[in-house]
């Protein structure tokens, strides 16, 4: 065995990352509470998901709390530039319809294969009117996410409520995603992001 491929192993193990496993899902972040979030018009969503070993996804859902007439979403896979932030685009599923009641809406025949390493799991969504309701992560300090993604100023890493960031955003139009994430990504602090499940 490589040194590098021994050095992943043990980077693998005690950073706490299980190989993902075919026929499961994954997506959720690390200690964080789902709850129900209205989304916004022109806004694409994207939190970060380590990937600990090579996987091919067949399928993103997302979870509708209250759909809404017209409901429709795009999600997507990006990788990581080496930064801390969504780069170039690996997937994209073309809209996705069905967010018009309480229901997990799922895009089938993904086949995408990644390699192992960090990439961003994305949204975003769009209605007749009011935009629908889905499962997302909530801004607790207790996720994963609060601690990789950083603070804006020290003073909201050290304040005890009302500041934790669970992804970030930025303005897009509703459409075919980007094929590199748009650059100006806002840390989203004490505001849930949408959560997209990978099944692999």
């Amino acid at each position: 065995q490589s040194e590098a491929a021994s050095l992943s192993d043990l980077a693998t193990y005690f950073g706490g990352n299980l190989p993902m496993v075919t026929g499961r899902f994954y997506g959720i972040p690390a200690g964080s509470t789902q709850a129900a979030f209205t989304t916004v018009i022109s806004t694409l969503y994207a939190y970060p998901i380590y990937v600990p070993n090579d996987v091919t996804v067949s399928t993103l859902s997302v979870g509708c709390t209250t759909g809404q007439t017209g409901g429709a979403c795009r999600l997507g896979i990006y990788a990581d530039t080496g930064a801390g932030y969504p780069g170039a685009l690996v997937y994209d599923s073309g809209a996705v319809s069905g967010l018009t009641s309480t229901t997990v809406v799922t895009k089938s025949s993904v086949a995408t294969t990644l390699q192992a390493g960090w990439y961003w799991l994305a949204s975003i969504f769009t209605a007749s009117s009011t935009f629908p309701d889905v499962t997302s992560s909530t801004a607790i300090y207790a996720s994963s996410l609060n601690s990789q993604l950083g603070a804006t100023t020290a003073a909201i890493a050290l304040t005890v409520s009302a500041a934790a960031t669970s992804g970030i955003s930025v303005a897009a139009t509703y459409g075919a995603l980007p094929t590199t994430f748009t650059a100006g990504g806002a840390p989203r602090s004490n505001v849930s992001t949408p959560v997209v499940i990978m099944g692999v």
